[in-house]
């Protein structure tokens, strides 16, 4: 078993600043993952109650200063909360915190925050309406609903049929892999995706050209390329998602943490 690094004090974090929360957060996880929490009867239990202990506190510091944030900035920590919660307290967090956060995002989005994911929204409510969550009838299910019809249309024949940057359109493909589209294509719907996945698939090939410049710069496009990789396992041989996983492993976690460094 390895030791955790004494690196888990959270006096230095700032609770004003979302991603150094959330960056905190990305190192609980990792630190739970070292102290064997995720094993059913493993672990090391000092080093679990030492986790334990910091994450119980990320939640009592995230609880006082959320709801100072931005719209953006909470929904954004929203993202590791719960996760935070399972490991502080071993069960999930109530719904009516986060739902509370994420649907003031949402108001703020409609309205024209620009600086609010919508791709990270859309994941949420998509996962939330699977729940039946009903915090998400009315306008978040509408939103989801057109939002999903335009990107089909958009994307009908496989190729964007506006000019999109190569960040969004790998974020709408994986989307699109993810969603149910039998309402759109019907009995054609594996058929579409796999159509989908083909013609997408050279911006996975590009992997290798993306990893050569600075990681900070292309972190929104790294986080994309793996949202892709997930959405696109049921389309790619073994051999081949274990290339491009291996490939993002190697990257993806330096780029989050130069990322929180860098805020």
């Amino acid at each position: 078993m390895k030791d955790i690094p004494d690196n888990l004090d959270i006096t230095g974090v700032d609770f004003n600043n979302p991603d150094d929360i959330i960056g905190f957060a990305l190192l609980l996880g990792r630190q739970a993952n070292l102290a064997g929490m995720f094993i059913p009867g493993g672990g090391s239990q000092p080093l679990i109650s030492k986790v334990r202990a910091a994450a119980r506190e990320w939640i009592r510091l995230t609880d006082a200063a959320v709801d100072t944030l931005t719209p953006s900035g909470a929904f954004s920590v929203m993202s590791a909360y719960d996760v935070v919660h399972r490991i502080a307290y071993g069960k999930p967090a109530f719904p009516d915190v986060i739902n509370h956060h994420v649907l003031r995002a949402f108001d703020a989005m409609i309205r024209g925050d620009k600086t609010i994911d919508r791709y990270a929204m859309f994941r949420h409510i998509s996962a939330a309406l699977s729940r039946k969550d009903k915090a998400y009838l009315g306008k978040p299910l509408q939103w989801y609903s057109i939002t999903l019809d335009r990107w089909h249309t958009m994307f009908r024949h496989g190729t964007p049929t506006t000019r999109l940057s190569p960040c969004d359109t790998l974020e709408i493909v994986s989307l699109l892999l993810e969603s149910d589209l039998w309402l759109f294509e019907t009995r054609n719907q594996a058929a579409y995706k796999q159509r989908l996945f083909d013609k997408t698939r050279p911006l996975l090939n590009q992997l290798n050209d993306i990893l050569k410049t600075p990681t900070h710069k292309n972190l929104p496009t790294l986080k994309a390329l793996h949202h892709l990789l997930t959405a696109s396992a049921p389309y790619l041989t073994p051999d081949d998602y274990e290339a491009y996983s291996s490939a993002l492993s190697r990257t993806l976690p330096t780029s989050l943490s130069t990322f929180h460094n860098a805020s």
